[in-house]
């Protein structure tokens, strides 16, 4: 699973530092941040910045947050981040993130938009709709509400939450998709 956050560390830390053992998280925070050891950054979950590295891709781990560097995009392909750079074009960093998510994962895309300006974002909520994904966006909690609006306003938005309350329903949804894998076994 993949959180998306628009507003930096501290909301995706907050989220994940209240997610439960079960839910597995692979946070991509989308922008621009000082990468030193941010603070509320649960230490169970080692901050990684993702790097240009040539043709290497950078392999996705359960538990991490991952920061890509700015100018740049960031995409899943074959279960790996390949960062893109120069960045393709200013305010779609989420959408494009977001709709390689769905090429991806397909039904187990989970997209989250919490707090961010513009409404980037409201697009890749849609491809994950599209191929039976699960989206969240932050409730009138978020500190800028722009993005999740947006989102919200797409009608492609499954949960309306608050960051607090997005774990209890990402351990559901971690429980479903477990109990669909055994029942395919």
């Amino acid at each position: 699973m993949v959180v998306v956050d628009g507003a930096g560390v501290p909301l995706g830390s907050q989220l994940a530092s209240a997610s439960p053992a079960e839910v597995t998280l692979a946070e991509g925070t989308l922008k621009k941040i000082s990468v030193p050891q941010p603070r509320g950054r649960p230490r169970n979950r080692p901050l990684r910045v993702i790097a240009d590295r040539g043709s290497m891709a950078m392999p996705i781990r359960a538990n991490h947050v991952y920061v890509i560097p700015p100018d740049a995009d960031l995409l899943i392909e074959d279960y790996t981040f390949k960062v893109v750079s120069p960045r393709s074009k200013r305010n779609v960093q989420v959408d494009l993130f977001l709709t390689s998510l769905a090429a991806a994962m397909g039904a187990r895309a989970i997209g989250i938009i919490l707090s961010g300006l513009d409404g980037d974002g409201a697009e890749g909520c849609k491809q994950i709709k599209a191929k039976g994904g699960t989206t969240f966006a932050q409730d009138i909690s978020a500190e800028v509400g722009n993005m999740p609006l947006h989102a919200q306003a797409s009608g492609c938005v499954d949960f309306v939450l608050s960051p607090a309350d997005m774990p209890g329903e990402l351990q559901r949804l971690a429980s479903t998709y477990k109990k669909r894998s055994d029942d395919a076994h």
